[in-house]
């Protein structure tokens, strides 16, 4: 179980973290942050050398929990993402590094009380690259490999090893529009469960500080039902380095959440 002290100290040691990388770093004006964070499909661009970025953000969703022979038919299960956490560096400038850790929680509700609620929960921290393949060829998307690992560092909750592989896809449509879109296959418990997933955005930028976005991503883990996604939400660039995004989303599978909101801040930076 999950005690305040170890949430602080998760705190403290991702904030030194944080603090000894961007000691060392300068912001500068000479490209603009792109980011992972504001959707479940991951672009193909990876991050200017000696570049650091943080991303982070907030999600909630919820979903009928009924149990079988309709008893408690209002009975919903709430899920909240308190901080997912996404650090990235440049090698060179087609290759980067990554390090991923979320923070959730679960309860449930019986006409809009709270009747369980779990503990504070580590996510499987890991680490990864993403190593850009085809860049700016023509009758070519651009193309990247995204390799992660890792598994239970802060948590007591041992869930096993998981792995993750990912080819990003970056294309123009209609020459007015960016699709994104991603083919990944993702292991867990010990890269014993797979679960196969495809994810796609369409995204338009209306002019240098606004963007919008829709989304679908679908997945199917092993011996369970498939899952399908929808969202739609919005970007703004406050400056060259820092950006802000929301989204509202719902599923149309049985175990798919009925609401998802989320919300979250990406800031770059750079070295002259």
């Amino acid at each position: 179980m999950i005690t305040i002290c170890s949430f602080i100290e998760v705190n403290k040691t991702l904030t030194f973290i944080l603090l000894l990388v961007t000691s060392t770093l300068i912001k500068a004006q000479e490209e603009s942050i792109i980011t992972d964070l504001s959707t479940i499909t991951i672009g193909a661009h990876t991050m200017p050398k000696s570049g650091f970025q943080l991303e982070s953000g907030f999600q909630y969703q919820i979903r009928d929990a009924s149990l079988t022979g309709n008893l408690a038919p209002d009975l919903k299960l709430e899920e909240l993402l308190y901080n997912q956490l996404l650090l990235r560096y440049g090698i060179t400038d087609n290759l980067e590094i990554r390090i991923n850790n979320s923070i959730s929680q679960t309860r449930f509700k019986l006409n809009g009380v709270t009747t369980l609620e779990d503990d504070l929960y580590f996510g499987p921290t890991t680490i990864g690259v993403k190593w850009s393949l085809v860049k700016n060829k023509s009758f070519w998307p651009n193309m990247s490999l995204l390799l992660n690992y890792g598994g239970s560092i802060f948590s007591k909750i041992d869930q096993g090893s998981i792995a993750q592989i990912n080819l990003l896809f970056k294309s123009s449509l209609f020459k007015v529009l960016d699709l994104d879109y991603n083919v990944g296959l993702l292991l867990e418990n010990d890269l014993k469960l797979s679960t196969i997933t495809f994810s796609a955005v369409i995204s338009k930028q209306f002019n240098n500080k606004l963007g919008a976005f829709f989304e679908f991503y679908a997945s199917r883990k092993q011996e369970a039902y498939p899952l399908f996604n929808v969202d739609a939400g919005m970007t703004y660039l406050i400056n060259d380095t820092l950006q802000l995004n929301y989204y509202i989303g719902t599923g149309f599978s049985e175990l798919s959440p009925d609401v998802i909101f989320g919300f979250g801040i990406s800031k770059l930076f750079l070295k002259n």
